[in-house]
């Protein structure tokens, strides 16, 4: 009996790893329009999965009270996304206390313990991670609305303010934590978990700030309507099966 489940065993690894060579054979064999198409269906589901509020200023209804609403939202989500964390780095103020000659000794972490950095270190690194996990899908998003689903230059503005708003709030949040940890490093362990969620927080903010069941379902349809392959490029579309992607697409 062991002999026979050893050898079943060896036989589906061995057609497995037939699979994925032959998977890897057909990624190599794929025509250049096959992966642009794939590439464009990866970057629309980042668009229609991770919706913001510039998504939805991107798309709202031709209405007052949809501007009004996305216009006010728009300026809470960017305060809290870029310019609390950016105040933090510029005014200094968690290591404002620490008495020394120079700034560069106030946010010298090397006063800490040796705990309190390693749960810093881990805290930072969980931080990074995020970050990145954040470049990989909302940017890649905001960027395939941008290139790919022509709705005029003004909603197009939108994308632009979301995109640059990403790129600060992610380095005036990286800074903000690192002089939070430095500056709250004799305080309890649990300031320094609350401190990161915080920054976190206002990295996502423009997302939570659509978050609901109704308006977030809202946007997440309709972007994948206006989204659509055949509206691409002003109706230029994506092509279909191993065609190459028409001009304007590809360019």
């Amino acid at each position: 009996m062991t002999e026979v489940n050893y050898n079943t065993t060896t036989a589906k690894l061995a057609t497995s790893k037939q699979l994925l060579s032959d998977l890897n054979a057909d990624v190599a064999t794929e025509s250049e329009g096959k992966l642009g198409r794939d590439a464009i269906d990866r970057a629309r589901s980042c668009a229609v999965g991770t919706k913001s509020i510039y998504t939805y200023c991107f798309i709202a209804k031709d209405s007052l009270s949809s501007h009004l609403f996305g216009a006010s939202m728009v300026i809470v989500g960017t305060i809290i996304q870029t310019v609390v964390p950016a105040g933090i780095v510029a005014t200094l103020q968690p290591v404002d206390d620490i008495i020394s000659d120079t700034t560069f000794e106030k946010i010298c972490p090397n006063r800490s313990e040796a705990f309190t950095k390693i749960l810093a270190f881990f805290l930072s690194l969980f931080f990074v991670l995020m970050t990145v996990s954040l470049c990989n899908t909302k940017l890649k998003g905001l960027a395939f609305l941008r290139e790919f689903v022509w709705l005029g230059r003004w909603r197009r503005l939108h994308i632009d303010l979301g995109m640059l708003s990403q790129f600060i709030g992610m380095g005036a949040a990286a800074g903000a934590q690192f002089l939070l940890f430095v500056g709250n490093a004799d305080a309890s362990y649990i300031v320094m978990v609350l401190q990161s969620l915080a920054l976190q927080f206002c990295l996502t903010v423009d997302q939570k700030l659509v978050s609901d069941a109704l308006i977030g379902a809202w946007t997440s349809n309709r972007v994948a309507v206006l989204s659509a392959g055949p509206l691409l490029c002003g109706g230029a579309g994506v092509g279909e099966g191993d065609e190459p992607l028409p001009q304007v697409t590809a360019a």
